[in-house]
């Protein structure tokens, strides 16, 4: 069975980080997390991943992935920042890198 990102054991193994986790600062930006802000919320906490998967970081804790607590916008801007210096082009609405006409 392949885990994929946003499904049951991610949910589960974020929402047990952010339970668990003694980190009080976004490990990219240096600031406070409000950890009552919704999961979605752009200053709201998120588990990033040290080594990005993009890099070849693993998925999940149990399979020794290492998690640190980032703001959503800052784990965002980083993923950009991947995309960016490897050459990928931004994804578009259906999760498919734009055809250029």
């Amino acid at each position: 069975m392949t885990r994929r990102r946003g499904g049951r054991a991610w949910r589960e193994a974020r929402a047990a980080f952010l339970a668990t986790t003694d980190e009080t600062n976004c490990w990219l930006c240096g600031r406070h997390v409000d950890r009552t802000l919704p999961g979605n919320h752009r200053w709201g906490p998120t588990a990033d991943h040290l080594v990005s998967l993009m890099d070849g970081g693993l998925e999940l804790p149990e399979h020794g992935a290492v998690l640190r607590l980032a703001h959503n916008r800052c784990n965002a801007a980083r993923s950009n920042t991947a995309r960016a210096r490897t050459g990928l082009r931004p994804l578009g609405a259906t999760g498919h890198a734009s055809r250029e006409w």
